[in-house]
């Protein structure tokens, strides 16, 4: 078996954790978890687990693929990062242009699914209302967005 810190390390050097995700891997490979532990929070200290960092660049991965506010705070919660940083990552990126608001998001993604200029027919809402319910978006978001539809 690797050192606990090479077998760390290996885990950072393929992509941004946090450290929940490496604690968690470290424990699902059968190191100790009071020294996953220590090594997590010795990385931490170096500067190689960052989930401000993370944060940021996961909002804008998941602003990307179109989901709403609702999904990328419970994915970035489920993956360990404080509610206080998912906050401040999603405001810094609407201060900076780099994610628009939920309505906006959520239009775009409907515009995706349907067919320029027609309106939806009531199966093609309800395929739409779906979507945009599995990408975290909330009722007052998706109602709004269908009523937009109809007006196109």
């Amino acid at each position: 078996m690797k050192d606990i810190r090479e077998a760390a390390a290996a885990r950072l050097a393929s992509g941004e954790r946090t450290g929940k995700e490496l604690l968690d891997y470290l424990a699902k490979k059968g190191y100790d978890r009071g020294k996953a532990r220590e090594v997590v929070e010795e990385f931490r200290e170096l500067g190689y687990i960052d989930e401000e960092r993370y944060a940021s660049l996961f909002v804008s991965y998941a602003a990307g693929k179109g989901w709403g506010s609702g999904r990328i705070k419970a994915e970035l919660a489920k993956r360990g990062v404080d509610p206080s940083l998912i906050g401040e990552a999603l405001e810094e990126a609407l201060e900076a242009g780099s994610l628009e608001n939920d309505s906006e998001r959520a239009l775009s993604v409907a515009r995706k699914m349907t067919d320029p200029g027609t309106v939806p027919d009531e199966k093609a809402k309800a395929r739409i209302a779906r979507r945009l319910a599995g990408y975290g978006y909330g009722t007052s978001v998706i109602y709004d967005t269908l009523r937009k539809l109809e007006q196109l």
